[in-house]
């Protein structure tokens, strides 16, 4: 049964998992046309995104379909989900589609679709305080019940709004940017341990800790899309720091701009 929660927990999620998945395949299609070499067909630039399409659909109906929430089953289908994003999202950024972003999307860009973990940080805190999601996978819950959280994801989302704009005006070093997204890594990979610590298989914060709400439809696709493409972006950047010059594509034609 889909855990009770406020609106904005509710529609946010999904909301904002939404927002990621389009913003991937706006970016791949951008990169499609600008990428040194690229060659645009007529289905090329859809077949990430007829992917990604595939990916959220199973993703969700796994989720409607009860299946997630067999944590009797052994091993969960929940740990295999979880297994499988990272897996996905890491051939995606390492693919060919990772290299035409890495190559076509210019860097302040890259940088500057992460802030969308601003609001959803701000969000996961909400159902954090509803009880919904435990709170060692927020920033924490103050008040009565204080618990100390171990996700500053926040701090990655706000910091690519202000570094990607400041890219964009040519005043982000490419040192700045490479510790950023070195920062960006450490913060998934602190949630990624978390969130299995407090999994049904692990409780290591006690069975009133419990990551169940991801089992259910639609917070699925948080981890299934935000933490996703989330991912594939920071994997974007870093191939781009490593393989393009100084300077990279403006948003209009092929002129490079400096980073």
């Amino acid at each position: 049964m889909t855990p009770a929660a406020s609106d904005l927990v509710l529609f946010g999620i999904p909301a904002l998992a939404l927002f990621a998945a389009v913003g991937f395949g706006a970016a791949t299609r951008l990169a499609r046309r600008r990428a040194p070499g690229a060659k645009p067909g007529p289905l090329a630039g859809w077949l990430p995104i007829a992917g990604m399409a595939v990916w959220l659909s199973v993703t969700g109906l796994a989720a409607k379909s009860g299946v997630l929430s067999r944590f009797d089953l052994k091993p969960p289908p929940l740990a295999l989900l979880m297994a499988a994003t990272l897996i996905v999202a890491i051939g995606v950024g390492v693919s060919s589609t990772g290299r035409l972003l890495s190559q076509g999307v210019p860097l302040w860009l890259l940088v500057l679709g992460q802030g969308f973990r601003l609001p959803l940080e701000l969000v996961m805190h909400q159902a954090a305080a509803e009880g919904v999601m435990p709170a060692q996978l927020s920033f924490g819950v103050s008040g009565p019940a204080q618990v100390l959280g171990y996700n500053y994801d926040i701090i990655v989302g706000a910091s690519a709004i202000v570094i990607g704009l400041l890219a964009r005006k040519h005043k982000a070093p490419r040192l700045l940017i490479r510790v950023w997204n070195v920062a960006g890594f450490v913060s998934l990979s602190i949630i990624a341990i978390v969130a299995m610590l407090t999994s049904p298989m692990l409780q290591f914060f006690g069975p009133n800790a419990l990551n169940t709400w991801v089992a259910y439809f639609p917070y699925v696709w948080l981890p299934a899309s935000c933490v996703a493409f989330a991912l594939i972006g920071h994997i974007a950047v870093a191939r781009h720091l490593a393989t393009q010059p100084a300077q990279a594509s403006s948003t209009t034609g092929r002129e490079p701009i400096a980073v």
